[in-house]
């Protein structure tokens, strides 16, 4: 007798997601449906029975495979869906790294084929003890609220005519507080921890290649890199140089690569922040135009090494070091977590249902007023681009306290993001030559001149002034004490390094400074002396 030919009960349609415009096929056995792109296929389309195992779809054997391309090839139409296909905004909704959907009041997506990644939006705690424990007591501390209202730009990048993305770094030495600020804000969005807590941040310890998929699964969010000397660490300098700039525009752009049978490829917007003990531009080491377009998307906010508490610019009430409000912080953080953007994102997907227009002009209008708060060169590309992120990131979180993400004690949000913005334009000014900012402290109004006979000085003149100006017969020297010092070149410690310094430089021996006497009465101070051109015409006291 003939052998009948197996027959399946799989039904298979199709369906095109409209926000990337890639074809998916369903599968469906019984009840269950499962889904996976087109693309996956081809070939032996082992990728695609993987996916549809994983969903409680199995296809076992050739003939059940060749079923299934047998029905995918029959296949007239490819309608569009309102599909749920990856993390960050689908048309009217928005997924979570872990699958959960924000949609519209009375809208639910067609279908959710996103894949969940485990431990990246995990809850714990209340949003109510978030907000008391861990986000309140940083209201007052700009670097701090910054970062937390940081992490709801992404999601309003989408509403706005930004074209790039943008990141932050944050640079200072070890023990500087960095990575607990960096943890502290990944409790917006899910556990800050290894283990049970789960993790939001990632590492540095990563390669271009392997960044691809962190940026996939971190679309219109807030990507959290810690320990940037991980990255390509053990390569030469030259090398390292080329794919931190390569990092730095893969970040800015947001490009991915174009997938087979996808009509066109996913523009991903997302913001990004990392943590180094040396900055970008540093790490280049080159002034080419590409370099600079890079700091212009990868900005940098200095940790300062005379700050006392490092990124808590001062204590709340109630604490007695910075060591124990971060451990205060982190323990909180670690109870209550994974709230805050879920409050953002039903709120932001109402609004922008309701009315996208409106809100459009709303984050437009508050980044206009942040600009011209702060004051730029509107002539500037570089000023414009850099004051529009900053001016986002006060939009962010003028939107996430209305919204009840973030308490109502963030009051002087605009103060707090001009403080970062200033801090950071203070840190670009020390890309300079050396000579033309030891040139610029020596024409400050407050620089004493110094005559040959010492005037009397206070104590408290001698510790405001920047520098003091010594004439000689061919030349000026630059006397500057060495809290002035640290205070006026925050990366002083590069400098000391750099050839240029040391060249301009006068030494007490091996020693960097040398004694001097500024004033009568007051005992010699170990100062910086460094050579500077003559100049004329120049009142002495």
């Amino acid at each position: 007798m003939p052998i009948s030919k197996q027959t399946f009960d799989d039904h298979v349609f199709g369906r095109t997601a409209e926000t990337t415009g890639e074809r998916w096929i369903a599968v469906q056995q019984g009840q269950t449906v499962g889904w996976a792109p087109r693309r996956a296929f081809t070939g032996n389309s082992a990728e695609a029975v993987a996916i549809l195992s994983h969903q409680g779809i199995d296809i076992i054997g050739r003939d059940h495979l060749g079923h299934i391309h047998a029905s995918i090839n029959a296949l007239k139409d490819f309608p569009p869906g309102d599909l749920v296909t990856g993390v960050g905004w689908n048309g009217r909704h928005f997924a979570l790294q872990d699958a959960t959907v924000f949609s519209p009041k009375g809208s639910l997506p067609f279908a959710v084929v996103l894949e969940p990644i485990a431990g990246k939006n995990d809850i714990a705690g209340s949003h109510e003890k978030w907000l008391e424990r861990v986000a309140t007591p940083l209201a007052r501390l700009p670097l701090s609220s910054f970062c937390l209202m940081l992490a709801f730009v992404g999601p309003i990048l989408s509403l706005t005519e930004r074209d790039s993305n943008f990141g932050f770094e944050l640079v200072g030495g070890k023990g500087r507080g960095k990575s607990t600020l960096q943890r502290l804000t990944a409790s917006i969005f899910g556990g800050i921890g290894a283990g049970s807590s789960g993790r939001y941040l990632e590492t540095f310890d990563t390669t271009l290649n392997a960044l691809e998929p962190q940026l996939r699964n971190h679309a219109d969010l807030l990507l959290i890199l810690d320990e940037a000397a991980l990255f390509f660490a053990g390569s030469s300098d030259r090398q390292r140089a080329a794919q931190f700039q390569a990092f730095a525009f893969k970040m800015a752009t947001g490009d991915e690569k174009g997938r087979m049978n996808a009509s066109r490829a996913r523009g991903i917007r997302m913001a990004y922040i990392s943590s180094s003990n040396e900055r970008l531009e540093d790490i280049i080491a080159t002034k080419s135009t590409t370099a600079s377009a890079a700091g212009d998307r990868f900005m940098t906010i200095p940790v300062p090494d005379d700050q006392p508490h490092g990124v808590f610019e001062s204590l709340p009430a109630g604490y007695a070091s910075g060591s124990a409000l971060a451990q205060s912080l982190i323990s909180a953080a670690g109870k209550h977590h994974g709230h805050a953007i879920r409050v953002f994102l039903e709120a932001l997907v109402d609004a922008r249902a309701a009315d996208q227009k409106g809100l459009r002009k709303r984050i437009k209008r508050l980044v206009e007023q942040f600009q011209e708060n702060v004051g730029i060169d509107l002539n500037s590309g570089t000023d414009v681009r850099v004051s529009e992120a900053f001016g986002l990131v006060f939009a962010a979180g003028r939107l996430a306290r209305d919204y009840g993400a973030l308490p109502a004690s963030f009051r002087n949000l605009g103060t707090a993001v001009a403080r970062v913005y200033d801090m950071h334009r203070q840190a670009m000014a020390a890309t300079l030559p050396f000579i033309e900012r030891l040139q610029e402290i020596a024409e400050k109004p407050e620089t004493i001149l110094l005559s040959k006979r010492r005037a009397a000085l206070t104590a408290e003149t001698l510790e405001a002034a920047p520098a003091f100006i010594a004439m000689k017969r061919d030349h000026r020297e630059a006397l500057i004490t060495v809290e002035a010092f640290v205070r006026q070149f925050p990366d002083h410690l590069r400098l000391l390094k750099q050839r240029e310094v040391g060249d301009l430089m006068k030494r007490d021996g091996r020693n960097d400074t040398c004694w001097r006497a500024l004033a009568k009465g007051i005992d010699k101070k170990r100062v910086y002396v460094f050579r500077l051109p003559p100049l004329e015409d120049r009142n002495s006291i």
